[in-house]
């Protein structure tokens, strides 16, 4: 069973091998970096552990100098190989590796053959019909690159939440001694699911000092100016200072939106008040905002969440007392919709069960793959009977910790779920998915999810609209036709909170909840440690203006399968 903490080196090495291939380099090297890779994401063992111990070695496809670059990796955090070969390289045929259908070797071709090194230059290469005459390319190959060109360009300059929360952390906790007040702030803090980049406020006895630690961080890439770092990937950073009196103007500023922002400048001119960039002011004389509580408190508003600021209705609502109790990670006390190694999971039932155990949950929802998922490892029915009786030990060995028997089942082109009625209505929990034919008509999609949503059997709707943040797009569907299906056949939606899907949207996760349909926050965890993953998905559910009671596992263990018990009867 793979170890979940060896994935950075596995991918460290894969993306190694890539670079090298694109820059036309040793291609035993490469073959190196590809079998270590491979050996990496297969092993149990811990690769720190093995490497304290000297043994890299042991590990089959691992030689003495990959062993030497992984340790060095694994002491420093750092690989000047991989900054070697991104800084002998031109940014954009990096670039041009994410353009679907384009791997190493095309992209090389692309630029020794046409002399390209820009997105821009592939993209006048395929509009003027150049592209097309290159061997291994030609017009059908052409047109594709250039569809996906133009999706990719929609997504540069964007980042997965979960990339800029951890980097804005790590900066956060290095920086924070020369500081006396260090916050997020920017699309991060108010929780988007992709953003522009990290926005930091500081209140610092030292500017100076705090702008060279940025700098020099060792995250950092580069530094454009003295207040801003860029770091692996582009993702800038930025510095905003502040003055301790007006420090809640200047969080408030920079964590925006704008439109929030606009309305809360108009608030202030009805009643007086003059909010701007630096302050808040009655006339000429400031007001003192130290805290952004103390601003809300001026303007006569409950305070606003960051996660609602978004010109969304949320001023008004501050202004009538009805803002919503937002619900918290802490609220969790479940997980539903992980994997296991029955199918394409990394750990065991055991294994997953006693993660969930030690985050505090009193019970777990096992939705494996369905048979249609061949690629996953779907589960025959014989070995959902087998996990059925080995969910039934691990009840007894580990009660009162519940672990529910279910299944994630494809739904089918025809809208029909995987499996025979028999066999979904002996499981506890099934969760209903798309995984195929996304390229259906909006008209064709919605009915097909729209009768798997009419299935007695059929209790949550996993990942609606198929999206993978900044890869692709949600497929055509009439999300408020599957609002309105999922309430009147008591199905719950799911919020997907693997980074890249927080799927559904949170835009229609409040639209969903004031029709009555349950939100259930799903990690839809392979691995133990995306657990973790709970976290975004509170956060999004936060955004989404979400209270504890329209999260389906903030219920207890009793009181959930009381409501899966009443769905299977209506």
């Amino acid at each position: 069973m793979p170890h979940p903490l060896n994935q950075p080196v596995a991918d460290l090495l894969a993306e190694l091998g890539l670079l090298l291939e694109l820059s036309g380099g040793d291609p035993f090297r490469i073959r190196a970096y590809g079998s270590a890779a491979r050996a990496i994401e297969v092993t149990d063992q811990s690769l720190a552990e093995l490497a304290t111990q000297g043994r890299l070695q042991s590990v089959k496809g691992i030689g003495p100098g990959v062993a030497g670059l992984i340790a060095a990796f694994l002491e420093t955090g750092a690989s000047p190989e991989l900054a070697a070969l991104k800084a002998s390289l031109p940014p954009g045929l990096i670039q041009m590796l994410r353009v679907q259908g384009l791997g190493p070797k095309k992209v090389r071709a692309i630029h020794l053959q046409l002399g390209l090194d820009t997105l821009e230059g592939l993209e006048a290469s395929c509009r003027d019909g150049r592209l097309a005459q290159l061997s291994g390319f030609g017009a059908k190959s052409q047109e594709n690159i250039l569809r996906a060109l133009e999706q990719l360009k929609k997504y540069l300059g964007f980042f997965h939440l979960d990339t800029a929360l951890l980097a804005a952390r790590t900066l956060c906790a290095d920086l924070s001694p020369l500081t006396s007040r260090l916050e997020l702030a920017g699309s991060l803090r108010r929780g988007l699911e992709v953003v522009e980049g990290v926005e930091l406020v500081a209140c610092t006895p030292d500017p100076e000092t705090l702008r060279q630690a940025l700098c020099h961080h060792p995250l950092a890439r580069s530094a454009p100016a003295p207040d801003q770092i860029l770091l692996d990937g582009n993702l800038p950073v930025r510095l905003h200072l502040a003055e301790a009196p007006s420090w809640g103007v200047t969080l408030l500023h920079h964590t925006g939106n704008p439109a929030h922002l606009e309305s809360l400048a108009a608030r202030a001119g009805e009643g007086g008040l003059r909010l701007v960039a630096d302050g808040l002011y009655r006339g000429s004389e400031p007001i003192p905002c130290p805290d952004e509580e103390t601003l809300y408190a001026a303007l006569d508003l409950q305070y606003i969440p960051p996660e609602l600021r978004e010109g969304r209705g949320e001023v008004e609502a501050a202004a009538a007392g009805t803002l919503p109790q937002l619900v918290q990670r802490s609220d969790l006390r479940g997980a539903l919709h992980v994997h296991t190694t029955y199918s394409d999971g990394h750990h065991t039932l055991e294994e997953m069960a006693k993660a969930a155990m030690a985050l505090g949950y009193t019970y777990l929802g096992i939705c494996d793959h369905s048979r249609s998922a061949a690629y996953a490892r779907g589960l025959q029915i014989e070995d959902l009977r087998r996990q059925r009786e080995e969910i039934d030990q691990l009840n007894e060995k580990l009660a009162p910790f519940r672990i529910l028997a279910g299944i994630e089942s494809d739904i089918l082109a025809d809208g029909a779920l995987d499996y025979e009625d028999a066999v979904l209505e002996s499981l506890d929990l099934v969760v209903v998915s798309v995984h195929s034919r996304f390229n259906l008509e909006r008209e064709e999609m919605t009915r097909r999810l729209c009768r798997a949503l009419t299935h007695p059997c059929a209790a949550i709707l996993g990942h609606a609209t198929g999206r993978l943040l900044l890869e692709r797009e949600a497929y055509a569907l009439d999300v408020e036709a599957l609002i309105e299906t999922a309430a009147a056949n008591q199905v719950a939606i799911e919020l997907n909170a693997n980074p890249y899907r927080l799927d559904l949207d949170w835009r229609y996760l409040r639209q969903a909840a004031d029709q009555g349909v349950p939100i259930a926050l799903n990690t839809d965890a392979h691995h133990l440690d995306q657990f973790a993953y709970d976290e975004l998905g509170a956060i999004l559910a936060r955004k989404a203006g979400l209270r504890p009671a329209e999260v389906l596992n903030t219920r207890s263990a009793g009181e959930l399968i009381s409501w899966l018990a009443t769905r299977k009867r209506r």
